[in-house]
Order: structure tokens, then C-alpha cells, then sequence
């Protein structure tokens, strides 16, 4: 459950770092 709650937040990081460009 931890691994899932862990990966799950750094893909949202991720996704935040590499779409700043996109304006949602």
C-alpha cells in the first residue's frame, strides 16, 4: 500500500514538473 501511495505521488510530481508549460 505504501508503494502505491509513494508512486503514485511521484508521478504526480512528475507530471507537475514536466507540464508547467501546458496551461490546464
Amino acid at each position: 500500500m505504501l508503494l502505491v501511495l509513494v508512486g503514485t505521488a511521484g508521478a504526480v510530481q512528475e507530471e507537475k514538473e514536466w507540464k508547467p508549460d501546458i496551461p490546464s
